[in-house]
């Protein structure tokens, strides 16, 4: 019976893996390819069941070795899911690293009872769930409190086996079910908030686009109203170079016919000729001074 739930749970856990390295190809998330690694090592631990199962109620030292670097890649890909920052990661890495090599420490000199194990990762559980719920991000609330309780499953289930005196092997395998759940939570909120935030550019992108749009439109309607108005400036002044022109013909025509009369005149010897279109000369310039 057993060695069928480590199948189920090496099946299960491993499509799991394959969802998650698929996710990573296409968006290149670093939190996906934290705990896609992370759920591959838990996979690769049902998938050497009969290596792995425990000795005479201690844990079997190769389940830890495969369970421990799992632990810290699931921190590491948790804390980025939830865009702690660089410092905080790294503080919560060295803490993970120290409990996993203290567990693969004792489990060599002293060796770990599958209680104590059931306890271990209990703790990691109770970790990611802490994290999920002090993201600091912008989150939905509903979407930190679902990713929280699907990593509450494990330890809830520890809980209820020593309550009911559930055989602690067996938990072994029951515990495949609140690392698919765990995971597939985690990728479905993952996912959907993805996808909120693209919807969300998008739409910062169409608000954009119209606005320019808009000043586009504004700006074409100013300057066709500003080239009409400089359109009508330009006619408004043809016209008045063109009435100036009719009206300073007339007189300058009558000034340059006075002053080749007068410059005929005083050629001829004929002062009072001259003098006269003088008098006529001086009044067409006061004439065009006029106009």
């Amino acid at each position: 019976m057993y060695d069928h739930f480590a199948m189920l749970g090496a099946v299960g856990l491993g499509g799991l893996t394959l969802l998650y390295a698929h996710l990573f190809w296409r968006t290149r998330q670093p939190w996906v390819a934290w705990c896609g690694a992370a759920f591959g090592l838990h996979a690769l631990r049902f998938a050497l069941h009969p290596w792995t199962l425990p000795i005479q109620g201690v844990v079997n030292p190769l389940a830890v070795y495969i369970l421990a670097p799992a632990m810290v890649l699931m921190s590491v890909g948790v804390a980025t899911y939830a865009h702690w920052s660089r410092q905080a990661t790294l503080r919560l890495v060295a803490l993970s690293v120290g409990l996993a090599v203290g567990v693969m420490g004792y489990t060599f000199w002293h060796g770990l009872s599958v209680k104590c194990s059931a306890l271990w990762f209990s703790a990691f559980s109770l970790l990611y769930a802490v994290i999920a719920l002090t993201e600091p991000a912008p989150a939905n609330a509903v979407d930190r409190w679902l990713v929280c309780l699907a990593f509450v499953l494990f330890p809830v289930l520890v809980a209820l086996s020593w309550w009911q005196h559930i055989d602690p092997v067996l938990l072994r395998y029951l515990a495949a079910f609140p690392t698919l759940m765990s995971g597939m939570t985690l990728l479905v909120v993952g996912l959907v908030r993805s996808q909120v935030g693209l919807q969300r550019a998008l739409d910062g992108q169409t608000a954009a686009r119209q606005a320019l749009h808009e000043l586009n439109a504004n700006l074409e309607a100013k300057v066709l109203d500003r080239t009409t108005e400089l359109q009508q400036l330009v006619d408004g002044l043809t016209a008045f170079s063109r009435h100036v022109s009719h009206d300073l013909r007339g007189p300058l025509t009558g000034m340059a016919g006075a002053a080749k009369v007068c410059l005929g005149a005083l050629d001829a010897g004929d002062p009072d000729r001259s003098e006269e279109h003088t008098s006529e000369l001086q009044s067409r310039l006061h004439l065009v001074c006029r106009l």
